[in-house]
């Protein structure tokens, strides 16, 4: 490294010793040899700084919350990511109760006991108020941590100081969560919200200034298809493909998975089905998911989803078996009514024993 002695310019400024920036050229750069790109959730959400941006009352939490749960459970996440291994997660979940967390997580895990490796919190100080002091505490404490959602970023945005502009405050906070991110090896992912009006393109419609899309690695926005309750998740980022997946909601686990056509299932559902047939008789979950070699969580996203096409019906205790072409019918003819769906009958202040009761079947451990 070598100090040049400036001859000054136009700031008038002379005689000042600096260093001369170091480069590097372009055959040093073909020679560096770069690991693959981590992934918290692979092929949508890697190490850096992520955001999931939808309208109100998309479900975005549910996707969250199914996306940790997954993460801890080393489970399967939208009905096709694999998750190789169990890890660590931070839900920061500010919208929401711990009791409505648990009664939502029950649902989408079906799993009545839990683990160490998923984290909550329902309060947290704002950026430049303790924000990131508590992060870095907590991630000291917690260094296997490999994802970490915030939802929302409104509720840790900070608030804008005299002399600044929106854009910069929004710049200034989005990049230290980055660097935050990236120092420590690990997913963040922001949940925010779109914009009401829909001109412009997608990412043009996410909530606030300019500041906040250029930040993230990778944006991802949950955009409705109308007159359906399915949703296009499109997938936008530096160093993942641009991809978009058309999901449904399974009202039956309360997750969002891989959509499919009515004559299409996937060869996991497939495999239940028949299982369950040459069974002549109901099956307990346990004894399907070691069956079929999974692990229980996903097993139980994989039978909701059956429940919800209507192929199957949970009995008591727990069990579940075929439907009869008779209450096939039954059941199509019912799902033509104005019955409100499972969301909108859930009740967040609701009895707890009764959901489990509800959830699980068995109201007790699942084995």
């Amino acid at each position: 490294m070598k100090n040049v002695k400036s001859k000054g310019g136009t700031s008038g400024v002379s005689n000042i010793q600096r260093t001369v920036p170091v480069t590097i050229t372009s055959s040093e750069l073909m020679a560096k040899v770069f690991p693959e790109l981590d992934f918290a959730i692979p092929g949508l959400f890697p190490v850096g700084l992520n955001m999931l941006a939808g309208k109100p009352k998309m479900k975005k939490s549910f996707f969250c919350l199914d996306a940790v749960s997954s993460l801890a459970s080393g489970g399967q996440f939208l009905g096709f990511i694999d998750i190789p291994q169990p890890q660590t997660a931070l839900y920061l979940a500010l919208e929401d109760s711990v009791r409505r967390l648990k009664s939502r997580l029950l649902a989408i895990s079906g799993d009545t006991e839990g683990n160490n490796r998923l984290h909550f919190k329902t309060e947290w100080p704002r950026m430049g108020e303790g924000c990131m002091e508590d992060l870095e505490a907590w991630v000291a404490a917690n260094p296997t941590v490999t994802l970490i959602v915030i939802d929302t970023y409104n509720k840790i945005r900070g608030l804008k100081r005299p002399g600044s502009s929106i854009y910069e405050k929004d710049d200034l906070e989005l990049t230290e969560l980055k660097k935050f991110a990236d120092k420590h090896k690990l997913a963040v992912l922001l949940v925010h919200h779109l914009r009401k009006s829909d001109n412009g393109g997608l990412q043009d419609m996410i909530s606030g200034s300019v500041g906040i899309t250029g930040a993230p690695d990778t944006i991802a926005i949950m955009e409705k298809i109308k007159g359906k309750g399915n949703a296009i998740l499109h997938i936008y980022g530096r160093d993942v493909e641009d991809n978009l997946f058309n999901l449904k909601f399974n009202t039956q686990s309360l997750s969002w998975e891989l959509a499919t056509s009515e004559n299409e299932m996937s060869p996991e559902r497939t495999e239940i089905l028949e299982i369950i047939e040459k069974a002549k008789k109901p099956m307990k979950l346990s004894d399907i998911a070691t069956t079929v070699g999974k692990k229980l969580t996903t097993t139980y996203k994989l039978v909701s989803g059956l429940v919800d096409g209507q192929y199957l019906k949970k009995t008591s205790y727990g069990f579940y078996t075929l439907l009869t072409d008779n209450e096939q019918d039954i059941t199509d003819n019912a799902a033509t009514s104005n019955e409100p769906d499972i969301m909108h009958s859930i009740d967040p202040n609701e009895d707890l024993q009764k959901m489990v009761r509800d959830f699980s079947g068995s109201g007790g451990k699942m084995d």
